[in-house]
């Protein structure tokens, strides 16, 4: 049914000449066994570089509702939900006008690398496998680890990757970047027993520290809707003291995405001094806005 609603929009998109990169969802569901294990949601595209902004036009005209930007606090996404005359199903797409989140650039470097590929009876463009490892290794991370299935697709890609893999640019040149890179390809082993074959030996799997698969494994027990956006915090200061303790709580950073957005490295000491200073910047971004809403 996505391949079918993919293939749609493709063709939505052929009389302007824009072929887009497709990753994730269906994209990583090809390079499992049998890719119906894989369940899918949201299709994430990525406009060729100079088109974001006609694509933007063209998907506008078949949404269903106002598109919606900044999705996650990128401001370089829009997402819309598609009528696209499919029965039973709400397309939602993810449109990014750049990789340079998941420190994948120049755009026009990864879509040259970027591989035609088939989708029905026209024709798409998926990652290069070592873009493709490179996101979904740091998507898993920047979004705190909370989905089973991201790392799933890391172990997939892992136990599908050919002999004549690029170690080198898949990882790269940035020592932190390549540090993340090789704690979630470890992290696959440790809880998803995954084995890479193709690993060269002058890239040994960092020692984990004790902290990360635990917390990583909490994660994975919370539900679904804890991890979703909560409300603004504006309207929950109104609400009684017990609920706004709750909702400080639950703004408390999880230990992975803290390290991320600090720039940290996963080492084994301790992670609250990293989840103190993302919880006071955010409080501090918090109280600038609503001082600024005040003054004006």
């Amino acid at each position: 049914m996505q391949a079918e609603a993919i293939e749609r929009i493709v063709r939505l998109l052929e009389p302007a000449g824009i072929v887009p990169i497709i990753f994730k969802g269906w994209a990583a569901a090809r390079l499992y066994a049998t890719p119906s294990l894989r369940p899918v949601g949201d299709i994430d595209l990525c406009a060729p570089p100079g088109r974001y902004a006609e694509m933007v036009t063209l998907l506008a005209s078949y949404a269903a509702d106002v598109p919606k930007s900044g999705l996650d606090g990128d401001e370089s996404t829009i997402t819309f939900t598609l009528n696209l005359d499919l029965p039973g199903q709400v397309t939602r797409v993810d449109l990014h006008r750049d990789l340079d989140r998941l420190h994948l650039k120049p755009l026009a470097d990864v879509y040259e690398r970027a591989q035609p590929t088939p989708i029905g009876s026209a024709s798409i463009r998926t990652l290069s496998l070592e873009d493709h490892l490179r996101l979904v290794c740091l998507h898993f991370l920047l979004h705190g680890a909370w989905r089973p299935v991201w790392l799933c697709d890391v172990s997939a890609m892992l136990e599908a990757l050919p002999e004549d893999f690029d170690w080198e640019r898949c990882l790269g040149d940035d020592k932190l970047i390549r540090h993340w890179l090789m704690v979630v390809i470890s992290l696959a082993g440790e809880l998803l027993d995954a084995h890479p074959t193709t690993v060269p030996a002058h890239f040994p799997p960092p020692q984990l520290p004790p902290w990360l698969a635990p917390a990583v494994l909490k994660q994975w027990s919370r539900p679904f809707s804890e991890h979703m956006p909560r409300a603004p915090f504006d309207d929950v200061l109104g609400q009684l003291p017990r609920q706004t303790l709750v909702e400080f709580a639950a703004r408390w950073p999880d230990p992975v995405t803290a390290t991320v957005l600090l720039n940290g490295m996963f080492d084994s000491k301790p992670r609250w001094p990293y989840q103190a200073r993302l919880f006071a910047r955010r409080a501090w971004s918090f109280v600038g806005r609503r001082g600024a809403k005040a003054a004006n």
